[in-house]
């Protein structure tokens, strides 16, 4: 669960720029709380769509009172299709935190994706 505000910039058939603020639960089990502002660009050819996903977390850690921040760039790529109007499905792969071992904690992962019906 991740509430937030979601930000959609949509050019029907060509590009669309999804990103937000969220504040998720227990995105790092030690963390008082998260903030994570994801970007990710898909291009669009029909009902296909693939293109580069991004990110910036920051964790607050409140440790024996003494509280300091760490941030986290992530990084993925990810393709689907638009199955019916407002249904996506999305196969994603990214890792959450780009550092020397970032191969090792690549996560491959597929969703499906509700938006408003309103939406091209």
């Amino acid at each position: 669960v991740s509430p937030g505000v979601p930000l959609r910039i949509h050019l029907p058939g060509k590009l669309r720029v999804d990103s937000g603020v969220y504040m998720p639960f227990r995105l790092v089990e030690d963390a008082r709380w998260s903030l994570s502002v994801p970007v990710q660009v898909f291009i669009q050819w029909q009902s296909f769509f693939f293109g580069p996903m991004a990110g910036l977390r920051m964790h607050h850690f409140d440790e024996t009172h003494q509280p300091r921040n760490r941030f986290d760039v992530t990084a993925g790529v990810a393709a689907g299709w638009t199955l019916l109007r407002g249904i996506d499905f999305q196969f994603q792969i990214q890792t959450p935190k780009l550092d020397a071992d970032w191969a090792r904690s690549l996560s491959f992962d597929n969703r499906v994706r509700l938006r408003r019906l309103s939406e091209p």
